[in-house]
Formats: structure tokens, sequence, C-alpha cells
């Protein structure tokens, strides 16, 4: 994640947009020493669902984003994105709230196991104002299943630019060699 952060960051015009990170505490620490640069918010962000951590973070998410005057909220991942909506911060509509979905969407098949991913995703969807993937299959199934307009949802491939990733790999020599 934090590769995937400073690519993010280092194409932002700071005169324009000052931006700060709300992580984990452990990720907290291992930002601030590699990029003092970075204004880093350490919260109690745990792993999966943690009603006691997980609402303790979400009242503290408006009050940074009034504080510091939010403009975008960019969310990563489901976790994140539901901190977001928890928060209510998609109530104060001050701000714009954008969410990456990095993985896709879990099959449908074992539905009473993925439900609650499903449910979080369709309400993220809904209430954001845009989702942003990381590869086509990802836009194409999130669009479809989450009946979202095309035009809420974006690709943008996670650190990989597709024009160099192709003149990288020979595709008729993977192609013979995976089938």
């Amino acid at each position: 994640m934090r590769q995937h952060l400073k690519g993010l960051w280092q194409y932002l015009d700071r005169k324009l947009v000052e931006p700060f990170i709300v992580c984990p505490f452990e990720e907290g620490k291992n930002f601030s020493r590699e990029n003092p640069e970075f204004t880093i918010f350490p919260l109690d962000i745990r792993q999966g669902i943690n009603p006691w951590h997980d609402w303790q973070v979400a009242i503290t998410l408006p009050r940074l984003a009034k504080a510091w005057d939010v403009e975008i909220i960019h969310a990563h991942g489901y976790k994140a994105g539901l901190l977001s909506l928890w928060a209510g911060l998609h109530n104060y509509r001050r701000y714009r709230l954008v969410c990456t979905f990095h993985n896709p969407l879990p099959n449908p098949s074992d539905i009473l196991k993925n439900w609650a991913t499903l449910t979080s995703a369709r309400a993220i969807g809904r209430i954001v104002d845009h989702l942003i993937v990381i590869s086509r299959f990802i836009e194409m199934d999130t669009i479809k299943r989450l009946h979202l307009p095309e035009g809420k949802v974006t690709c943008i491939y996670n650190g990989i630019d597709p024009v160099v990733a192709h003149e990288l790999f020979d595709t008729g020599e993977l192609k013979r060699e995976w089938g």
C-alpha cells in the first residue's frame, strides 16, 4: 500500500491539493519514517470488522475532515469505504467521496459467506461519488453486479502502465507458454 500511495502522492500539485493519510498505527509509523513529507494520522484501524475500534475510527474521521477542511476523501478498499459510510462522511456533502476497490467482488456462489461483503460493496457503490478499480475485469464485474452506471466506475491500473506493459512482454510467447 505504501508504494501505491507514494505513486499517487508524487503526481499531486501540492499548491492545489494538500493530502493527508489516515491509516493503521503500524502503517503510520512506516510512512512517517520513510516519507517525512507525508501528513499522517494513524488510527486504530484493524483487519476485518471490529465494532469497538471501527466505531472509534468512525467518530474520529468527521472531526479530521472538518478540521482539515477536506474537499475529497479517497477511501482505499472495502473497509475504508465502510468506515467512511459509518462515519457519515457522505452526509455532509461538503466534499466528494471516492473509493477504490482493489479486489474483485466475492463469488456469488457462496452467498451466505459473502453476503456481508457484497452488501457493503452495494452500499458503497450507491453512496460514493465515484469508484476506482484496478482492472478492466473488476470494472465490468462491479458495474454489472452492483448495477452502477458506467460513468461512476473508472479503471486505473494499479501501478502498471498498460502501454509499457504491452511493450515489455511478448504476448504471443506468453499465450504459447501458458495457453
